[in-house]
C-alpha cells in the first residue's frame, strides 16, 4: 500500500463449484463483520477491476477534483459531505475512499540558527537526512550481465527511532565531523500521506458500490444528479478506470442506430429497393420491446436481471435475428407479388402461408439453442442469464403479426408492405 498506516491482504477463493457464496456476498459478509468487530479502524472488502489493470477495485470508481485549487483540505471536507450524502443513496449499496488526510506522520525541524553557529549548512542537513532516511541514487553498476541501480540508504534498524539520529553526522565549514542530533528536533503530527493529481488537479479517489439489482449505470446516474445538487462549482466529479471507459465508450442508442442503419443498407442492396427493407425493419421494434419485457419481469424474480452491457449486445443480435426471420416472409411475397402479379394481400397471405413453419422452427431451434444460457449456473453465470433470457424474450416477439379465421385459416399479415 502507499499508506504507511494501512495494508492489504490478497484472498484466493476456492473453486466455485466447492463453495455456496459468490465473491461478491463473501465480501458483503466480510465487510459486515469487520465493521462491528474492530470499530478503530476502517476496512472494506472489494472485488478486483471486471478490466485487469483498470482501476484497483470493482464497482463504480471517480475522483473528486480541486478545480479551485482551495486545497487538500477543502476538497477532503467537500470529499467527506459529498459521501455522506451519497450513502443514503438507494442506488449505492457502499462508498469508500483510501484517502486519509490524518495519517500519523513525525516531522523533522532543524534549528538553522543554531546549526548555521556551528558551521553546518541547512542544506547540508537536509541533503544527509533525505539521503539517509529516504535514500538517494547514485548510480549504476553491471554485475552477471544485468544493470543494477545503487542506492545509498541507512539500514532500517538504523532509522526507527528518534535515538537513530544521533548516529548521523555531517561534515561543517571547519572540516569537523559534528553529529546532527543537537540541530535537529522529531515532532508527531497528522497529516496527508500522498496527493493524488487528476487531470492536473488535486483530486481524491472514491469508489462506490451499486446497490443489488442497481446496473452500474443507473448508479453513475445517480451519482452525478448528486454531484450537480451536492458539490459547490470549484469541486467536480469525474469517472476514472472501468467507470470512465463506460462513461465514454457506453452509447447504446448510437449503436442500435447504426446497427439498424447497417442492416437496412444490406437489405436495400441485396433487394434493390429503398421500400422494401422497411417491412423486414417492421419486426424490430417488437423483438427489443419483448427482450426488455423479459428482462424487466425477470428482474422481479432475481435482481441479476438488469440493463448491462450483456443485455446490450443481445438487443444488437435480436436486430439482426428480427430482420432475418421477417426475409423468410418478405422475400416470397415480393416474388409473388412482382413475379407472378398477385395482389398485395394474396401475395402477402400467400407468402405466409408458405413459409410459417420454417419461421417457427427456426426461432423455436434458436430458443431451445439458448436455454443453456438461460439455466447457466456457476462463476460467470450472470452474463449468459441475462444475455438468454432477452433472447428468449426478442425471439418470441418476431414472428409475423398473423390473423386466423375462425376455421383457422390465415387471412391477414402484418409485416409485409410493397415498394
Amino acid at each position: 500500500m502507499a499508506a504507511t498506516n494501512s495494508g492489504v491482504i490478497f484472498f484466493t477463493l476456492d473453486p466455485y463449484k466447492e463453495r455456496s457464496l459468490s465473491a461478491e456476498q463473501i465480501a458483503d459478509q466480510i465487510n459486515a463483520t469487520l465493521y462491528n468487530a474492530v470499530p478503530e479502524g476502517t476496512f472494506y472488502a472489494f472485488e478486483p477491476p471486471s478490466i485487469p489493470g483498470l482501476g484497483v477495485a470493482s464497482g463504480v470508481t471517480f475522483m473528486l477534483q480541486d478545480r479551485g485549487g482551495e486545497g487538500i483540505s477543502y476538497l477532503a471536507a467537500e470529499t467527506d459531505k459529498f459521501m455522506e450524502a451519497a450513502r443514503s443513496l438507494p442506488e449505492i449499496a457502499s462508498i469508500s475512499t483510501q484517502f486519509d488526510a490524518n495519517v500519523p506522520q513525525r516531522k523533522l525541524v532543524i534549528n538553522e540558527p543554531l546549526a548555521l553557529q556551528e558551521g553546518v549548512e541547512p542544506a547540508a542537513l537536509r541533503s544527509l537526512l533525505s539521503t539517509m532516511l529516504g535514500g538517494t541514487y547514485v548510480g549504476n553498476f553491471n554485475r552477471f550481465g544485468k544493470l543494477y541501480q545503487t542506492y545509498i540508504q541507512a539500514e532500517a534498524e538504523y532509522r526507527r527511532t528518534e535515538s537513530d539520529l544521533a548516529g548521523y553526522f555531517v561534515v561543517n565549514s571547519r572540516g569537523e565531523s559534528v553529529p546532527i542530533a543537537p540541530f535537529v528536533q522529531l515532532k508527531d503530527t497528522v497529516g496527508v500521506e500522498y496527493i493524488t493529481q487528476f487531470n492536473l488537479f488535486d483530486a481524491i479517489s472514491v469508489n462506490a458500490t451499486p446497490a443489488a439489482g442497481v446496473s452500474s449505470d443507473s448508479a453513475m446516474k445517480a451519482l452525478e444528479t448528486l454531484a450537480a445538487e451536492q458539490l459547490p462549482e470549484d469541486v467536480t466529479l469525474a469517472w476514472s478506470g472501468v467507470s470512465f471507459q463506460e462513461a465514454t465508450a457506453s452509447g447504446g442508442g448510437v449503436t442500435y442506430l447504426l446497427a439498424v442503419v447497417f442492416v437496412f443498407l444490406a437489405l436495400a442492396a441485396l433487394y434493390n429497393s429503398w421500400s422494401l427493407p422497411i417491412s423486414v425493419l417492421l419486426g424490430v421494434p417488437l423483438a427489443l420491446f419483448g427482450a426488455l419485457l423479459f428482462v424487466w419481469l425477470a428482474h422481479f424474480v432475481n435482481p441479476i436481471y438488469i440493463d448491462n452491457i450483456f443485455m446490450k449486445v443481445s438487443l444488437v443480435m435480436l436486430i439482426g435475428l428480427s430482420a432475418k426471420s421477417a426475409i423468410l416472409v418478405v422475400e416470397y411475397a415480393d416474388r409473388k407479388f412482382y413475379d407472378e402479379g398477385l395482389a398485395l394481400g394474396e401475395a402477402s397471405l400467400a407468402a405466409a402461408k408458405l413459409r410459417l413453419r420454417p419461421i417457427l422452427m427456426t426461432a423455436i431451434a434458436f430458443i431451445v439453442g439458448i436455454m443453456p444460457l438461460v439455466f447457466a449456473s456457476g462463476a460467470f453465470s450472470v452474463a449468459r442469464n441475462v444475455m438468454g433470457v432477452a433472447l428468449v424474450g426478442g425471439m418470441l416477439n418476431i414472428k409475423p403479426v398473423m390473423h386466423v379465421d375462425n376455421e383457422g385459416h390465415l387471412t391477414k399479415v402484418g409485416t409485409v408492405r410493397g415498394r
